[in-house]
């Protein structure tokens, strides 16, 4: 089953833990902001929606305001980065044992 914006809390949930990981605001992540940080921060949001909530790429285009092939492009670049990228990698394994601390479990 994929989470559709019907049932945003969790995604509201993932949302926020992203803001206090990155320190950015909602406005921010939300907004037009193509510098390479925020993109992360946007891309990791995704990442973890789409593996483990399977949100669909449209749920999560209209919930950042963006379109459904943006979204693919963000997730499809970011999981390329984690193919080899070693600070891609540790950023989103911190993010992860973060979630982890807060008692936040993925199942992969």
């Amino acid at each position: 089953m994929r989470i559709t914006l019907n049932h945003p809390a969790l995604l509201d949930q993932l949302f926020n833990e992203v803001k206090t990981y990155t320190g950015y605001t909602s406005e921010v992540l939300k907004g037009k902001s193509r510098i390479t940080e925020v993109v992360l921060a946007r891309s990791l949001f995704c990442l973890f929606a789409r593996r483990y909530m399977m949100a669909t790429y449209p749920a999560l285009g209209r919930y950042l305001n963006r379109h459904h092939t943006s979204i693919l492009n963000m997730v499809n670049t970011l999981e390329g980065y984690l193919d080899y990228d070693s600070i891609t990698i540790q950023y989103v394994d911190q993010f992860k044992k973060q979630l982890n601390e807060k008692g936040i479990h993925f199942k992969v």
